[in-house]
């Protein structure tokens, strides 16, 4: 960056620009890094929220520049709005100037490429025309434009009219809070999601996700299915933890806890959190963190309770409500399946399944925000609607239709297409591919009720003449996840999916045995993925039969996207067809009491 710094005042700046793209990149870029910004600073198309919980597009500032990597209104230096060389600098002022306002900026510049103009923030709260330059006379003004318009310049502005404050004081745990923040921040396509109180009678209350922090600072429970967005859910909130702790060193530091990773006994929660502080403040011992949470208290957050082992969970709840009873000051957020519900005295709340509004906004986020994304969402198919309140399907419906152009037709190939892109079948040889897949096969069916270490999956590739180091390769493309020494698939979902494949490859003769037996999760897409790769109406029937012994949920779930047998029914002749109708209505009349299907399934899977 220094030599751009150089290179700026150094070198005449450009004076003919063909369009305000063009004022953009070779002007306002190269001049925002002479004047010390970096990168991580720097924020084009900034959006701009005029209303708390608005939803859909929001404006957007040209650039926003801030006094570090967290982007927001307590760290915001300078909005610049560029014009195209044919539009006038007057017209444009309002409007930057309320970006400047929302965002508590101090000083707005505006450029058409000829002119270059500043409004700088007076203590009496009016803005005042500090820079009036025709473009060519920049260089000749270094010293008048660097003084007024620089980082350093504009962070001591803030602290002289006390709109904010970037003291440069040392903070013992400044570089946890950075470097937790950098890794942290890699995701960007978060949205706010709905969480709905699942206390009796509570009234259904709904929150949006990022008021939890403040409106319930004791803590709560998350719960939700698999696949709904529970761990990215926790990421936005540690980072949303993280970015008032950077800004507000009085705000209680942060920790996001996998609590697969303390399941084992290898550490406690508390050791866990300790190593991680003491990764960046070797000062930090147990006690000094123990006496950190009992003054100044934290945001504790701790992902997947579902994913530790059954026999591990007493140990680990009575670790948690300890954390609880003994720290007063710890606000502890705890997600999990409902299925896996903690015993914790805590408020309970449900995350919802997707909005059309969240999933209209997701589908900006993942396709760019481009003009074919007008319409993805809400022209979606409702079969395919209703299967996207997993979000991890929902992100690759949308990624499908953004390489394809077209809704997926099949669960098949909506995964296959998942799987193909996870571990890059395009650039990857065919053998390494099949190897990789069978090998997350294995460790879906290993990982069903909680994750495995190491060196037992190591060992399990051996038993079926895989090589370990294909291991590395699944997490290097972000198909298993390693917590310390334990692995198990990044995607409860495509877990699913596997696991399902791989019963439904299995000899007709031994799988209508297995069926007639097979644990069906209540909330997991398994039954589901199941029933779309079963080939025959035989398989189908003995799975229909399963089924009628589970909720009606699971049963139509499995209904709506079953494997089309229309080809097989074709050669069935009508009074077979007749029979297995009237069988399957009489059957469902006297259906048992309670929350099965019993007497469907028949009926079921004859129609088509």
């Amino acid at each position: 960056m220094g030599e751009a710094m150089q290179d700026f005042w150094e070198t005449s700046p450009p004076t003919l620009f063909a369009s305000e793209a063009d004022v953009e990149h070779q002007l306002v870029v190269p001049l925002l890094y002479a004047l010390g910004y970096e990168t991580a600073n720097i924020a084009p198309k900034y959006a701009v929220e005029f209303r708390e919980g608005r939803r859909g597009r929001k404006p957007e500032a040209d650039f926003v520049c801030f006094s570090g990597a967290v982007h927001n209104r307590d760290t915001s230096l300078l909005v610049v709005e560029a014009k195209a060389p044919d539009e006038t600098l007057s017209g444009g002022k309002e409007q930057g100037e309320s970006y400047a306002a929302n965002l508590r900026a101090p000083v707005l510049v505006m450029t058409n490429g000829l002119q270059l103009q500043g409004w700088q923030l007076q203590p009496t709260k009016e803005s005042e025309k500090v820079i009036d330059l025709a473009v060519t006379d920049l260089i000749a003004n270094r010293g008048k434009i660097e003084r007024l318009l620089a980082k350093k310049s504009l962070i001591d502005l803030c602290n002289q009219l006390s709109v904010k404050s970037f003291s440069e004081s040392s903070e013992q745990y400044e570089h946890y809070v950075t470097a937790e923040l950098a890794r942290i921040s890699k995701d960007k396509e978060l949205i706010t999601r709905t969480l709905r109180l699942s206390d009796i009678g509570q009234n259904q209350k709904e929150l949006p996700s990022n008021q939890l922090l403040d409106a319930y600072p004791q803590g709560s429970v998350i719960l939700a299915p698999s696949g709904f967005g529970k761990s990215t859910l926790a990421n936005q909130l540690f980072r949303q933890a993280l970015e008032r702790r950077s800004v507000d060193r009085e705000a209680p530091l942060s920790f996001l806890v996998p609590l697969s990773a303390i399941a084992q006994g290898n550490v406690s929660l508390l050791q866990f959190v300790q190593q991680r502080l003491s990764a960046h403040s070797p000062g930090v011992t147990l006690d000094v963190l123990k006496d950190l949470l009992r003054v100044s208290g934290a945001i504790v957050l701790c992902d997947a309770f579902d994913r530790v082992s059954s026999a591990s969970r007493t140990s680990v709840l009575f670790e948690l409500s300890n954390l609880v009873r003994d720290f007063p000051r710890v606000q502890l957020i705890l997600l999990a399946r409902e299925s896996v519900r903690p015993d914790i005295e805590l408020p309970f709340f449900n995350l919802t399944p997707p909005s059309d509004e969240e999933l209209r906004e997701f589908e900006l986020l993942v396709l760019g925000g481009s003009k074919q994304s007008a319409f993805v969402v809400s022209m979606m198919p409702k079969t395919l609607r209703n299967i996207c309140e997993n979000m991890l399907v929902a992100r690759r419906v949308l990624e499908y239709w953004k390489e394809n152009g077209q809704y997926p037709l099949q669960l098949g190939l909506l995964f296959r297409a998942w799987m193909d892109k996870l571990l890059n079948t395009t650039s990857t040889p065919d053998s390494k591919a099949v190897w990789q897949e069978s090998a997350l096969t294995l460790l879906a069916e290993a990982t069903i009720d909680a994750p495995i270490s190491a060196t037992t999956a190591a060992a399990l590739l051996k038993q079926n003449h895989l090589e370990p180091t294909v291991i590395t390769e699944l997490i290097e493309c972000d198909a298993v996840r390693a917590n310390g020494t334990l692995l198990e698939l990044q995607h409860e979902a495509l877990a699913d999916y596997l696991r399902a494949q791989h019963l439904a490859s299995i000899p007709e003769s031994e799988l209508l045995h297995k069926l007639s037996t097979i644990a069906i999760p209540q909330d997991s897409l398994y039954a589901t993925l199941l029933m779309a790769q079963l080939h025959t109406r035989q398989l189908q029937s003995a799975l229909w039969k399963r089924l009628s012994e589970t909720s009606i949920g699971v049963y139509l779930d499995a209904l709506r996207y079953r494997f089309d047998l229309s080809k097989e029914m074709e050669t069935l002749d009508q009074q077979t067809l007749s029979h297995g109708y009237l069988k399957g209505i009489r059957s469902a009349n006297t259906m048992v009491d309670g929350p099965g299907v019993r007497g469907v399934g028949y009926f079921a899977d004859l129609a088509t």
